[in-house]
């Protein structure tokens, strides 16, 4: 993997002397941007493996207790827990370490709408 100097210094080559100004300015700005967007998919990631752990724990604890039966009735238990921690003032931070509530993002609802019902005319 290139580190950040040796992709700057390649493309400072490439350019002439006259626009080597801008061109650092642009790969600094490149930078930033690929930067922040690198970051922020690693954390949205982090987040939603920490959401799905415990549906994933659900399952596992339901197969090691019932079986495949408990793998199906250890996620309404699951819901079930999540809504006595929310009704206990005590335990209201267990709830929300249960909650799965994540929204589903812009673009997947776009592509939804190109492929549902069409309009009669």
């Amino acid at each position: 993997m290139w580190k950040r100097e040796k992709y700057q210094e390649f493309f400072l080559r490439l350019t002439t002397p006259e626009s080597k100004p801008d061109t650092e300015k642009e790969l600094h700005e490149i930078t930033r941007v690929a930067s922040q967007y690198v970051i922020g998919r690693l954390i949205s990631m982090a987040f939603l493996a920490f959401v799905y752990t415990f549906t994933i724990v659900a399952i596992v604890l339901g197969e090691l207790v019932w079986g495949v039966a408990g793998m199906i009735l250890f996620i309404p238990l699951f819901a079930v827990l999540r809504i006595i921690c929310e009704h206990h003032p005590a335990l209201h931070p267990y709830s929300f370490l249960l909650a799965n509530d994540v929204e589903e993002p812009q673009w997947l609802e776009k592509v939804k709408g190109w492929f549902g019902k069409e309009k009669s005319h």
